[in-house]
């Protein structure tokens, strides 16, 4: 149970790292924080965090959430 809070933790510490990095050439802001949205959902279910399941749901609720894609 601790081991999963910590793996949480960190996981999010790293989707946030990322979130901030200037996104590279050619990429706009929206692309990079959705490809950070991304890419924390797919670290959480290899890292065993967090089932598939809530990763893909938690990352769709962030994206809306963040503005990063639009609802509809």
């Amino acid at each position: 149970m601790k081991r999963a809070s910590l793996s949480r933790i960190g996981i999010a510490i790293f989707g946030i790292i990322v979130w901030f990095i200037p996104p590279p050439d050619r990429l706009t802001d929206q692309t990079w924080h959705l490809y950070a949205i991304l890419i924390t959902a797919i670290q959480a279910e290899i890292a065993n965090a967090l089932p598939i399941h809530a990763a893909a749901l938690l990352a769709l609720a962030a994206s809306i959430f963040t503005g990063t894609l639009d609802p509809e």
